[in-house]
């Protein structure tokens, strides 16, 4: 239990047994991907409010949880001016030290090394620190939210994986 983290209220099980749909709240706020792009909002609620970020995953990394898919979309905020974070979405979490690769993570939000990886050119996935491609992704996170833009905008997720993986950055 942590208070940036969205509470899971319950599991279905799905027809496939290997996969379960976690319920959780929805706290009614929106994501951050939706409301900081759209908002005027002050150093001081940016800082605040992407703290509670890092609080929440600064928790989970603790408890040897690596989320594995943080991004502006899976950063819900609550209704109300006091607009705080529920981090949400930990259909991808994993509870090790090393990191797994999944198709489903936007490449925008992909480590380097994660990336690299995926071409067959890097380390092996298990190789990779699951807690340092969390940071990463804050730091798109970070990066998107103040500049209220995507990260790499107007690229397709292959020119991403091609950008990255040759050493450039934003």
């Amino acid at each position: 239990s942590h208070p940036n983290l969205a509470q899971l209220l319950g599991v279905c099980k799905t027809p496939d047994p290997s996969i379960l749909n976690l319920v959780q709240e929805l706290p009614g706020g929106g994501t951050l991907a939706a409301y900081f792009p759209t908002s005027e909002f002050t150093v001081r609620e940016f800082l605040r409010v992407t703290g509670e970020v890092f609080w929440a995953l600064t928790h989970l990394h603790a408890h040897g949880v690596s989320h594995r898919c943080l991004r502006t979309d899976t950063v819900l905020l609550t209704a109300g001016p006091a607009r705080q974070v529920k981090l949400a979405d930990f259909g991808l979490a994993e509870v090790s030290k090393h990191a797994a690769t999944k198709d489903d993570v936007p490449p925008v939000f992909m480590a380097p090394e994660v990336l690299v990886d995926a071409t067959g050119t890097g380390a092996a996935a298990e190789q990779l620190d699951k807690a340092k491609i969390d940071v990463y992704a804050m730091a798109i996170i970070l990066w998107e939210t103040w500049f209220k833009q995507g990260a790499f905008r107007g690229m397709p997720a292959t020119r991403v994986v091609a950008h990255v993986t040759r050493g450039k950055r934003l």
